[in-house]
């Protein structure tokens, strides 16, 4: 078995906009001015960004090559903790969450927008669980990727290589 990852999607503890509206309201406690809004500011840089400090999990799209064909593998990645402060100074470590069931075999007569439809829609399955509802999973650069990305294509050359060059080995 090989194994290559086509995509990996950050999920958030809270949207960008909520993280932010928390941040002004807690900076708003401590100023009167313009300058002292931006001296606060800066003191809890770079706790106070959004953009992957808030990063508490992934999910990871493989392209996993078996003897009898290729698979389209989902797996997920989240630390345990229940409840992220957006304020914290905590780094939350993330480990592998059991995902059984979640991959699906792709037959070597499927085109490369079925390939991609049903990657979407087991995506939009795995997007429905309980522990995700209440995250924001950024599938911006995933929607960006897929739109361009060739995996029939993909796949055809990693057939030709072999099971070294699938690991990315020469």
């Amino acid at each position: 078995m090989n194994e290559v990852t086509l995509f990996e999607i950050p999920i958030y503890s809270m949207e960008e906009k909520e993280f932010n509206r928390r941040w002004n309201k807690e900076i708003k406690k401590y100023i009167h001015t313009n300058e002292q809004y931006n001296q606060i500011w800066n003191t809890f840089f770079p706790k106070n960004l959004w953009k992957y400090n808030q990063i508490i999990g992934y999910i990871v799209i493989n392209l996993v090559k078996y003897n009898y064909g290729m698979d389209i593998n989902f797996e997920w990645y989240q630390s345990d903790k229940k409840l992220y402060r957006y304020n914290s100074n905590e780094k939350n470590f993330v480990q592998k969450e059991s995902l059984i069931g979640y991959h699906f075999f792709i037959d070597e007569n499927d085109s490369n927008n079925e390939i991609k439809n049903e990657i979407r829609e087991w995506l939009n399955d795995l997007l429905k669980d309980e522990c995700l509802k209440k995250r924001y999973v950024d599938l911006s650069v995933f929607e960006i990727q897929l739109k361009y990305m060739n995996i029939k294509e993909f796949i055809n050359d990693l057939n030709k290589r072999g099971d070294n060059d699938a690991k990315g080995e020469k």
